[in-house]
Order: C-alpha cells, then structure tokens, then sequence
C-alpha cells in the first residue's frame, strides 16, 4: 500500500476515546502521529518511517494502545531494522509503553488478537518463527512458539482497515481466523491425543526441540570432517615426542579447508570456529574452554602442548583466509548487543558457546534475547550438582548468592555438631605414637621386612602430624631415603607414586590441606597425617603381605580395636560420617582365627584362607574405578587402611496479616514478610496474585503500620541480620549486567529470598572413602584450558555476608562455643567471600577476573561439595544414604484450624543467563534456589518432603514465579556425528 495519509478510529470502551491520524513525510524519513481526545490533541514527528499501525488493549487495563511498527536505528544496535514499539494514549498526549529494540530476533511482521497479545513473525539467523507474546508488566514474554522451521510462516501481519495497515506487499487477510492458526489449532489436538507431542492448554503451545540456525548442525560440522589433506611437515618433529606419542599413537592428518565459502551465511559463533579450524588443522592448543571442546569432537585435533611456546606455522594462502574470517568476525561483533525497554541485552544469536548445546529451542532463545535470562526447571538433589555438570559439559558456571545461601545454612544447621573435633589431634597424636612402639618391637624373620616398612607408613605419619622429618631420622636405612621421598611428596601435595608402598596410584596432591585445614600449620598436619592413614594401600598380595600383616600384629598388640588414639578418632568418625567403608588391620586380626600372623608369611595356603575370610568382612560400598586395565588391576588387589521456640519477627507478620473471623484472609503468603520489608516487588505481587489483599480491607493498612514497625523491618536479632543480608541482593549495581536491571530478575531475586528464609525458619524449629577414578601410568596429556566463569556481581552481598560470618565467629567466641574447627570453617567462608567480592568488583569495572578467580569458578562444583561435606561430617559419596541426600527443606510458617501453611524447596533449578567473556557472549549457567508454599492438610516432615519431591508429587510452584521459566528440558552437550561430545578427551 503506497504511503498514504490514513485515520485509524475505533471505540475503544474506555472512557477517554481518541483516534490517531499518521501522516509520512514526503521523504518517507519521518513520520507524524496527531492523537486526538476528549481533552484535545497532540501532535508528535517521529524521526524515522512507520511500516504498520494497530490498536488493540496490550496490557489488559480497559484501554486502548497504539501499536507502531517503526524502522530505526538503536542506542545499541546501529543497524536500521523493524521494530514494535507501544504507546499510551492519556490526558491527551502520547506516552512511551514499550519501546524494546526486538521480541526475540529481527521483526518481519506482527499483529494483535482481540486478548491483547501480539502475534510476530521473526527471523532468528535462517530460520523463522511465529510467536504468540503476551504483555507481563515490563513488556513482552513468549506465550507460545506456533512456528519455528527453516521456512518463512505464510502470515499476514494487518486486519486493515479494521484496525492495522502497513506498506508490506504481501496482501491484506479477509478472514476472521487465520488458516495457519486453525490448522495448528487441529494439529494440536491431534498431537495431544497421539501422545503429548502438542499441549493445548487454554491456547496452542507448541515448543520446539529442533536445532535452531545457529546451534549445532550436522551440514557446518561437515566442514571440519571431510576429504583428509596432508599433514604439515613441520610437525614431525613435534609427533615424536613421547608424550605426544603417548596421547596420540597414531596420525590423524586433518580434512581440508574451503577458502571459497559464503561467510555471510554463518554466524559469529561459526565463523570464530572456522577461524580457529586453520589454526587446529597445524596442532594450536586451544586455551579456550569453548574452542578446545569444539575441536576436541574431532579425531584429527592432535594439540601440540610440548613445547609449550609452539605456535602454527601458516602458509601465505592460510594466512590470508585467517585473516578475512577475523575480519568478518569483527564485523559481525559489532552488533551484538540491543537495546530492550532501555536497556542493554546481549543478542542471543550472537552466542559464543551455542553451537556446545545439543538444542537450545526458540522458546528459550527468546526469552534469552529480550531480557538475557531463563529460569529452567531442575532436578538437582544439590545445588552444587549443577557446577559438577557445568564442568563435565563444558558449561562456563555462574557463581550465584543462592549457592553459598545454602552453605550457610548447611554451617548454621550443624553448628554444634563441629565443636568436638577439637579433640582429635592430640588423640592422634597418642596413637601413632602407641602404634610405633608397637611396631619397633622384635618379630619373627618372615615379618621383619615387612615390619621395616610398616614402621616406615606410622613415622610417615607421625612426620606428616608435626611437619618435620625428624620422625623419620631412626628408621632402617633401607627404607628411611624412600619414607623422606613420599614425606617430600605429600608436603609439597604434588605427583604420583608412594615409595614406601610401592604403589604408583597414590596421588599426593590429595595431601594437600583444604577446607580450615589451611588456617594453620597445626591443622595441615593433622590433615596430611589423617589423610595419609585414610589413602595408604596395605595390600595383601604375595610380596606385600609381610608388611600388612607386620601392621596388623602391632594392631593387636595394642589391643583387638587398635591403640587407644585411633580408636577415638574412629569412634568419632562412625559418630559425625557413618561406618567404615573399607577393611583396617583389625579386620585381619579378627579374620586370623588366633593363628600367630608370622606362620601366614610363609604358608600360601594359609595367606589365601586368610585374605578370603578378611574379605568377607569388608564394608566398603564405595571403590575407586580404573581408568584402564593396568589401573584395573592393581585397584582389585586386596588391601587395608589403617584409618577408617522465641519470638520472631516474621511469625508477628504472618499472624498480624491475616483476617480469620470472617474468614477474609484466613491465610497470609510468605511474601508478606517481604512486603513489609519493602523487598523487591513482593507487595506488587500480593495484590497481583492474592485476591485477599484486596477483598479485605484491612491488609493495606495493617502491612503499612507494619512497615513502620522497626523490628519487624530491620531487626539487629541474628535471624534478621541474615534477613538484611538476603535482601541486598534486590540493590542491583548500576552497572551491572543488563539483564540484572529488568523488573523479571527482582522477582527471581523474590524466590531466592524466599528460599533462603524457608531455610532459616527451619533452622528454628527443627535441630564423609571418596570415590575416585585413576589410569595407571605416568599421567600426562595437554594441559587443560583456561577455564570461563561469572560471579553475580553484588558486591554487597558478598561483603555483607563476610561481616555475617564475623558476627556469628565473634558471638560464639563470647559464649565459649567457638572451637578451631569453627573458627577454621569461618576462614573457608571468608576466604571464598573475598574472592567473589574481588571477582564482582573486578566485573563492574569492565576488568578481566584474573587466572585464580577463574580456577576458583571452574571448581566451585567442588569447593561447594567439600564445604557441605565438612559442615555435616557426611562425605559427599555417602550422603546419598543420609537425610541430606536432598537439597529441599519444608516447614510450616503460620496454621489456621491445624491446617499449616507450608513454605519448602525442592529440586535446584537453572538459571541461564547471557554475559560477556572475553569479548564475546557467552551462555552461562547457576544453580538457584526453588521455592513452593501451599496449604497443606497436616504439617509434613522434611523425610516425607523429600519422598513426595523425588516421587514427583511436590505442590506446582505459586503461579506468580511462572513468567520466570522456560518450561524445557536442560540444554545437554551436543554430540557430534561419532557420538563424541565436546566434553569427551580425544
């Protein structure tokens, strides 16, 4: 339709009507809108042309919007594109609703339904879809996916001259419902009935799990899998290194390169990994996460790490092409970023990492491009799981508050159950001692060289116990250079291969002292020393029985149970972590019948009879795994080890809150406390979502006399200090990311301090053999990439939650409760605080973290692990027999007539979020709390909790969390065509 002055006049039902007359300039660069009303008009020029006009009530307040499609340019998008940008029509005038730089991806066409929401068809890289989105008070999220393939949806974007017109070519629609909706409508009911392929719930919504234009395809991956070219000859020399040998036997030359591809085709993630083919195809060992498991699908990747200052040498021809794809790659960077209600999201189409992903379907990449996060449901026991699966994948992790949340409630829970250990380095210290002197006593020929050794295993842990050699200054020259070896080794926590046990799979870098074992020399001792007694294989094969049967005599010497500062340690370890998990020497004391030990030393027979029976005996549930047959072998080798209810501030809120007489409001929500707090947009949400806020009068002005009640907001109680503590997350730094500064992430900030108070009032009314892998061998291989990583930059936070940590060290202090233990785990928490709050403020100002912060993210998996294993005494392996297998907790906050209100978590959810890493935009993920409150008929404890969480039986989250999920399933690692993912070693 050629540009045309037209009117645009409907009644709208509201009380103040007004038609919009549009008139283009004769340049067609600018448009000029005049709204006319009861109480006058206004005229506006708008520096840019109109392409489609439409009225229709987005926000579903009663009244009209005007509904513009606009070609401009952005503050962060240079390029001139389509856009959908909503006005409101008040006193008269024009006021901006939405002026969003996009949806999802570049806008083609759009219309409005008679329910307000806006139906686009978008191009995301080569593929189109047809979307369904609905106004959630900030602006648009998907309602439903209709379309999503490599076609362009036949969609006709105006109902003129009913209501829209716009200059595309494509002819105006006559029908009232659209033949693509009613064909969608058939299929959706047809695919519900033949298997859920398709839910109809209210309206289609059909949810795409087909790889989108720029994830992981099978035609771009051909590229890098195709006729084998010649090795570079330069790289012989390089081959023949033993190492290298060892990692690749044999040569796989690289496929050749097209030099002559369209690079406007591919996107930014793509052209960075055709760029870095040229470099892979000559050995470069790639340092990032992202490159190097993207090659790593692909047999041919041969790095060369040795030395380690190689670098590629490219033909002329090569040269050039490396070059052109920079700088189309460059090109292409510029525009990675848009602008969204104001703010500055990265372009989900410009990901660095998604081609990493086995699908990441459109309803997510949606989300994802117009406010740069996605909540996606979990079900993880722990939240630490989800760091465990970031680092298999190859996933860069976000270090979020809700993680160390739940290792402070964790140290909270099992404050008092830490202060004993105080106790047990003086009773180790008496046993090694006892076990020595045993040990140094004559015996029988057969066991003496055994007995040399044994001897030399204590003394390693008496040198170990008092960080000095001088144990080791008396033992039999025979063995006294190997003891001091392994005693070098295990101090400096570094290599392989125990001398005295001539066992090359112990890994010393296990002795490296963790956890509050760091906070003093005292306690790195004791750890090593602990450490050493718990790794150190006795085996009892052919030519090393002697020595364990010398350990097992010295045993029982000391009595049947061991010396007496073992055994403390023992009874305190079944105490705080459960029973052994593997066999000691009084297993073989037991097992011996009453037979002297020195007579199996050389009766074969009799040492088989005597293996077998101690075998029987062993508990042990958790083995370590060979990573080959030599590993396999040695690990299947018999062995033993010689150690195995007040006032507070939100029950007043909850009680005060609630009208029961009449019944106006007979039950308050968890989200009251937070209203009275003033936090984030909890009373919003009340009077949004809870009809009893509204329906009884009385809750308005209860919650605002409330707020006025200091102690109820701000109290200085402990309780409430963690309060305050949550509730700095809702000051988001200004310059921060910017999907951080959307009102979607102060409701997701809304569930974490929920969560995190369900955790506390828990806390108020209720009261560890590591499984392991090893490859026999020296080890070896290209070292690991750099890792990638982000820490939710809340400065705040984080401080806030160190000066916590102080408080309650200090607190406990005072009372006389605060044991080396606690003060040592208050360290942990303290260190790890100040490196996030370095790492945030590092982030605010534009500043790269540094190579420590991002080992620190790449293993938080682990450290999480260790510090949950610590504060409860369950190592992690066994917590999965234990009552805190589940990271999911309930209790009743409030009950009316016995019926509790119940507030809970259950699995831990994903948060996904979009941020810059090195340059480029990277997907990230984090582990975050979820949360569920319902009345329930009777109050529930935690165990049956956690049954009706596992079973699938939790109550559906409260509906006012929706809007912050995409309900899909986790993106996976993407496979290549052998099966191989990129978290695979070649």
């Amino acid at each position: 339709m050629p540009w045309t002055p037209y009117l645009l006049t409907l009644l709208s039902g509201c009380s103040s009507d007004w038609t919009a007359s549009i008139q283009p300039s004769p340049d067609r660069t600018k448009t000029a809108v005049e709204i006319v009303t009861r109480s006058g008009k206004e005229r506006r020029v708008f520096p840019w042309p109109v392409w489609a006009v439409q009225r229709g009530d987005v926000d579903g307040d009663g009244c009209d919007d005007l509904l513009l499609g606009a070609h401009k340019r952005n503050r962060f998008d240079s390029a001139s594109r389509r856009r959908l940008q909503v006005w409101r029509v008040a006193d008269g005038r024009l006021h901006p609703r939405w002026l969003g730089t996009r949806l999802a991806a570049d806008l083609d066409s759009f219309s409005i339904d008679s329910r307000g929401r806006i139906l686009a068809r978008e191009r995301i890289g080569d593929r189109w879809m047809l979307a369904r989105w609905r106004w959630r008070k900030f602006g648009f999220q998907t309602d439903s996916v209709l379309i999503d393939g490599a076609s362009k949806p036949s969609f006709l974007a105006c109902n003129f001259p009913k209501g829209c017109t716009m200059t595309s070519t494509e002819p105006a629609p006559r029908r009232r419902i659209h033949p693509v909706v009613v064909v969608l409508l058939v299929l959706g009911l047809l695919g519900a009935a033949a298997g859920g392929l398709w839910k109809v719930i209210g309206s289609i919504r059909i949810v795409s799990t087909e790889s989108t234009g720029f994830t992981s395809s099978n035609d771009f991956l051909s590229l890098f899998a195709g006729e084998a070219d010649t090795l570079p000859s330069y790289l012989a020399p390089y081959h023949k290194d033993e190492e290298f040998r060892f990692e690749f036997p044999t040569d796989v030359p690289p496929p050749r390169m097209d030099t002559t591809l369209d690079l406007g085709k591919f996107s930014l993630e793509q052209v960075r990994y055709l760029r870095a083919f040229v470099l892979a195809r000559h050995g470069k060992l790639f340092t990032d996460m992202v490159l190097r498991a993207f090659f790593q699908r692909f047999s041919w990747y041969q790095p060369i790490w040795i030395p380690d200052d190689f670098e590629p040498k490219l033909a002329p021809w090569e040269k050039r092409w490396h070059d052109n794809l920079l700088v189309r790659e460059e090109e292409i960077r510029k525009d990675s970023w848009h602008e969204i209600d104001g703010i500055r999201q990265g372009r989900a189409s410009h990901l660095a990492n998604a081609m990493m992903f086995d699908t990441l379907p459109v309803p997510f990449l949606a989300r994802l491009d117009s406010v740069g996060f996605a909540v996606v449901p979990g079900t993880h026991r722990q939240l630490w799981h989800v760091y465990d699966k970031n680092q298999y994948d190859n996933v860069p992790s976000l270090v979020t508050p809700d993680l160390y949340l739940q290792l402070l409630h964790m140290h909270f829970k099992y404050l008092v159950k830490s202060v004993e250990r105080e106790k047990l380095i003086p009773a180790l210290r008496a046993g090694l001692v006892e076990l020595r002197g045993r040990l140094a006593e004559p015996v029988p020929p057969s066991l003496q060289p055994g007995r040399v050794r044994a001897e030399a295993g204590i003394a390693l842990a008496q040198a170990f116990l008092e960080r000095s050699e001088a144990p080791l200054a008396f033992l039999d020259p025979s063995i006294k250079d190997a003891a001091l070896s392994d005693y070098r080794q295990g101090t400096d926590a570094n290599g392989f291969g125990s001398a005295i046990l001539q066992d090359t799979l112990l890994d010393w870098s296990s002795l490296l002292p963790r956890g509050h074992y760091e906070s003093s020399d005292t306690l790195a001792g004791y750890f090593r020393a602990l450490k050493w007694l718990g790794l150190a294989r006795w085996k009892m094969d052919g030519p090393n029985l002697p020595a364990t049967l010398a350990m097992a005599q010295a045993w029982s010497a000391a009595g049947p149970d061991g010396p007496l500062g073992l055994r403390t340690i023992e009874s305190f370890a079944n105490l705080v972590s459960g029973p052994s998990n593997g066999l000691s020497p009084a297993d073989i004391v037991v097992a011996r019948e009453g037979r002297n030990l020195a007579d199996f030393a050389q009766d074969p027979a009799a040492a088989k009879s005597l293996v077998e029976k101690t075998l029987a005996r062993d508990p042990a549930r958790i083995r370590a795994k060979g990573a080959n047959p030599i590993a396999e072998e040695d690990l299947a080798t018999p062995f033993v080890r010689v150690f195995p209810l007040r006032w507070s501030a939100d029950a007043e809120i909850l009680q005060r809150l609630v009208e029961v007489k009449e019944k106006k409001r007979p039950y308050p929500s968890g989200l009251d406390v937070f209203a009275v707090r003033k936090a984030g947009p909890a009373r919003e949400i009340l009077l949004e979502w809870d009809s009893s806020t509204t329906t009884w009068e009385g809750w308005k002005d209860t919650l605002e006399i409330l707020q006025r009640t200091k102690e109820l907001s701000r109290g200085t109680d402990f309780h409430s200090q963690r309060m305050n503590l949550n509730q700095t997350l809702f000051s988001v730094p200004s310059k921060t990311a910017g999907f951080q500064k959307t009102p979607l992430w102060q409701r997701h900030l809304l569930v974490t301090n929920l969560a995190a108070w369900t955790l506390q009032k828990q806390e108020n009314i209720l009261y560890q053999e590591q499984a392991n892998s090893v490859e026999a061998g020296e080890g070896g291989g290209p070292p690991p990439p750099d890792p990638k990583g982000w820490v939710d930059p809340n400065v705040e936070f984080w401080t806030g939650a160190a000066d916590l940590v102080r408080a309650l060290d200090s607190s406990l202090g005072t009372l006389g409760l605060r044991t080396v233990e606690l003060a040592s785990l208050h360290q942990e928490f303290l260190t790890d605080f100040a490196w996030l709050a370095d790492a945030s403020r590092r982030e605010l100002a534009g500043q790269d973290l540094t190579k420590e912060q991002l080992d620190h993210i790449h293993w938080i998996g682990g450290r999480a692990e260790q510090l949950t294993s610590r504060i409860t005494g369950i190592d992690a392996y066994l917590m999965g027999k234990s009552e805190e297998s589940l990271a999911a907790a309930a209790v009743d906050v409030y009950a009316f007539n016995g019926k509790p209100l119940m507030e809970a978590t259950a699995h831990a959810d994903e948060l996904w979020v979009v941020v810059e890493l090195g340059g480029f935009q990277h997907l990230v993920r984090g582990a975050v709390f979820s949360h569920r409150e319902w009345q329930a008929p009777q109050r529930i404890t935690d165990k049956k909790w956690h049954m009706q969480v596992e079973a699938g039986q939790a109550p559906s989250r409260p509906a006012w969390q929706n809007p912050l999920f995409v309900d899909i399933k986790s993106p996976g690692p993407a496979k290549s065509a052998n099966g191989k993912s990129g978290s695979d070693k070649p």
